[in-house]
């Protein structure tokens, strides 16, 4: 069996690169401020409308509930853990997550 089979992933290599941080800070909501962090919810509700890479039903409802979405935005621990396994993202898709994970403030 061959375990590098990259040929599922159109672009293997900027997938690889982005998922080798999944775990680091550099992926992690941890200490951003709470305007940043909801920024970021919006952000990663952008890209479940758009690329539909989350699999949560919190984030299904909250894309399809407006003004409310906010309210229904996770603790800090479940952002990261929603982005730690997020699923069939495109590259134009990490690069908004990551841009939006890199603002602290």
């Amino acid at each position: 069996m061959n375990m590098n089979m990259h040929h599922s992933r159109p672009s293997s290599s900027a997938y690889e690169r982005s998922r080798q941080g999944s775990t680091s800070s550099m992926r992690s909501c941890g200490g951003m401020s709470p305007d940043a962090t909801k920024e970021l919810w919006k952000t990663m509700l952008e890209l479940q409308e758009r690329y539909g890479c989350y699999t949560s039903a919190r984030m299904d409802l909250a894309v399809t509930s407006g003004d409310i979405a906010l309210s229904l935005m996770p603790n800090p621990f479940i952002l990261d853990t929603l982005n730690d396994s997020v699923v069939d993202l495109p590259d134009e898709g990490w690069e908004m997550l990551n841009r939006c994970l890199q603002q602290r403030h």
